[in-house]
């Protein structure tokens, strides 16, 4: 990609971003795409795997943040949800969720209900929408036998979601403010 292309896929992810009420997962996946050069869903998708990112990568996100006062996420081992003043590390989940297709959907879906019910917080919104993922895997976990698989994973973490409380989240997450 030239950096002409370069150039205007910037412009453009930052037309849309200003027209669009996105999730802060959503538009950071969307930043990503629209903005890094010669990015790929596949780059994007190991973005929230183990592969570190980048210099280019952390320039972009924060120079994103400060521009724009958005909240991002960013999955991983260790999750971080962050604005300009505050970050949440958080320590939720289990390992095999990176096995299963259809986690950072489910999580963008919970972010943009959890950001929706609670406008006016959005960083602790995110937070709650990543930790209650994250516990949801570890539920999920836990219900696993020896014959299960990654399908049954799946759908068990889709029922650990729909029987999430409010307690249950509030006693299992496992998370620090920084």
């Amino acid at each position: 990609m030239t950096e002409r292309h370069a150039k205007k896929r910037r412009k453009f992810a930052h037309e849309i971003l200003g027209l669009i009420a996105l999730s802060a997962l959503s538009a950071l996946i969307i930043f990503l795409i629209l903005t890094q050069a010669a990015a790929t869903a596949t780059e994007v998708y190991c973005f929230n795997k183990d592969v570190p990112m980048t210099e280019f990568d952390w320039i972009a996100v924060d120079r994103w943040i400060f521009g724009t006062g958005a909240v991002i996420a960013i999955t991983g081992a260790i999750d971080i949800v962050a604005d300009r003043e505050n970050a949440y590390c958080i320590r939720n989940g289990h390992p095999m969720m990176s096995s299963i297709t259809g986690t950072g959907c489910q999580l963008s879906a919970m972010t943009a209900a959890f950001v929706t019910a609670n406008p006016d917080h959005p960083l602790e919104a995110t937070a709650a929408a990543v930790s209650a993922m994250g516990y949801a895997g570890e539920v999920a976990y836990r219900r696993l036998t020896e014959a299960d698989g990654n399908a049954t994973y799946r759908n068990y973490i889709i029922d650990a979601i729909y029987n999430l409380t409010p307690e249950m989240l509030e006693k299992g997450a496992n998370y620090e403010v920084r």
